[in-house]
């Protein structure tokens, strides 16, 4: 028995996939006009003149005008192609209801027509099901809505959750949020929370850089213990093929050593703790380290 919805579902996926790869290309009979057109050139007879080429038009209008009757479906727009998909796709009363899948098509369809409202309809039937480009798509919405600090937040939920079921490009877009919105604190000089969110991205990135942000954050606080962990942590990076990498691994090594030169933050003074790690930091070319070590060990 021929299953007739499995049939009509196969068939405009098909037409999916054949549209998505014309959206946006230039067609090529555009590019080639007039190549199409040309006749095949008879042979002349003896003293014949060949036809001027207003002899040949009265054979053409009829092709010409059937032509343009009949359309392809390349020809057209890519709103009025996302449209004749999108209809093939949709089921009947009587038909079995959409996978996620066919509803994150349905609503790539809705978006290609304008119809932005239906299009995040079944984004969120789809986001529902569990389908991660569902989910990213919801969150590039919810980001570029305008911009605020709370839009910005929901827009991190749909990428982490997207995430989390291995979309890489929506762990990118949650990473950079979440450095957004730590920077947008520390303008409103709202240090703890900005802290809370930059530890939330170096779970992600593992940036020396991040992590002498997050150390030197600490240490306006007057919080050398958090301080100290944090900044021991992007130690590790010296010596990184990264040059970027080895530069905070060097800054964050020469400010453990002045730490612990100057008994900052109610620590001990510890000249030895410093020595070791202003030795550390000059190994990698680090002149302030070097000119620490020197006054340190009497060496001129």
């Amino acid at each position: 028995m021929i299953n007739y919805l499995f049939l009509k579902r196969r068939l405009a996926f098909v037409s999916l996939i054949a549209l998505a790869s014309m959206m946006g290309e230039v067609d090529s009979n555009a590019m080639k006009k007039g190549d199409d057109t040309d006749d095949e050139i008879p042979l002349l007879k003896p003293g014949q003149k060949p036809a001027k080429a207003e002899d040949n038009k009265a054979d053409k209008p009829a092709q010409v005008q059937k032509e343009k009757q009949a359309p392809r479906l390349e020809e057209e727009k890519p709103a009025k192609k996302a449209k004749i998909v999108r209809q093939q796709m949709e089921p009947a009363d009587n038909e079995e209801p959409l996978d996620a899948e066919q509803q994150f098509q349905l609503a790539q369809m809705y978006r290609a027509e304008g119809d932005q409202e239906a299009a995040h309809q079944y984004y969120e039937k789809a986001a529902a099901a569990g389908h991660k480009l569902a989910l990213r798509e919801l969150g590039s919405l919810k980001y570029n809505e305008n911009g605020t600090l709370d839009q910005h937040k929901e827009a991190l939920q749909y990428f982490e959750e997207s995430a989390k079921k291995g979309d890489l490009i929506s762990k990118e877009h949650a990473y950079k949020i979440q450095i957004d919105c730590a920077d947008a604190l520390i303008k409103k000089d709202q240090i703890p929370q900005a802290i809370q969110w930059l530890e939330k991205a170096e779970t992600t990135s593992h940036s020396p850089k991040l992590q002498v942000q997050i150390a030197g954050l600490y240490k306006s606080m007057k919080n050398l213990k958090n301080a100290t962990v944090w900044y021991a942590k992007a130690v590790v990076f010296l010596g990184s093929d990264d040059a970027e990498d080895t530069n905070a691994a060097i800054e964050a090594t020469r400010t453990l050593g002045e730490i612990f030169l100057n008994g900052e933050g109610g620590l001990e003074p510890d000249a030895e703790q410093a020595i070791e790690y202003f030795g550390q930091a000059a190994a990698f070319g680090d002149t302030v380290s070097q000119q620490h070590l020197d006054k340190l060990t009497g060496n001129k």
